[in-house]
């Protein structure tokens, strides 16, 4: 919930921010510049293919995909060596050097579910990208629900001054 609310707070700093572009550089920079109206449609649009969030989550999905098969493999094998250096040189005792080679042996069953479990995490990954669009539909929506609600204020502020204005003439 945080990060919803946290998302629509960048999306209306965003927009506010971009208000502050001069028209002719919108026109090189952003197709939505040279439509007559803003149609919700068409922000939703914009927002889904310029916002970074999704291809993220692609990548997210790809690399958890790719983990999958490590999963389940078997740990690292392990390579130590000793050394007594007090021992060499001495013709009493053989020198102390141990060279050991394991491998961590997991119980039987244990790979599988740990490639089940990367399966499932891949699963879930890639089962939230549509809702990322989703958070991202309803983010673009309400900002343009703001957006026309400020613009459409003002208007009703420009009419009353003209009839405040009117009333005064006629006052005069």
């Amino acid at each position: 919930m945080r990060n919803l609310a946290r998302m629509q707070r960048l999306v209306a700093a965003a927009l506010f921010s971009l208000s502050f572009v001069p028209a002719f550089v919108w026109a090189q920079i952003d197709p939505l510049a040279s439509a007559k109206t803003l149609r919700p449609e068409a922000l939703v649009d914009a927002v889904l293919q310029d916002n970074p969030l999704l291809p993220a989550a692609q990548w997210a999905w790809q690399a958890a995909e790719s983990e999958i098969v490590p999963a389940g493999a078997l740990d690292d094998p392990m390579l130590s060596t000793m050394v007594a250096p007090r021992t060499f040189g001495k013709a009493e005792m053989d020198p102390g050097v141990g060279i050991e080679l394991s491998q961590r042996l997991p119980w039987p069953g244990k790979r599988g579910l740990r490639e089940e479990i990367a399966r499932f995490k891949a699963r879930a990954i890639k089962q939230s990208i549509p809702n990322t669009r989703l958070d991202l539909t309803e983010l673009a929506k309400a900002a343009f629900a703001d957006w026309y609600l400020v613009h459409a204020a003002l208007q009703v502020n420009e009419a009353n001054r003209k009839l405040w204005q009117d009333v005064r003439e006629i006052d005069h």
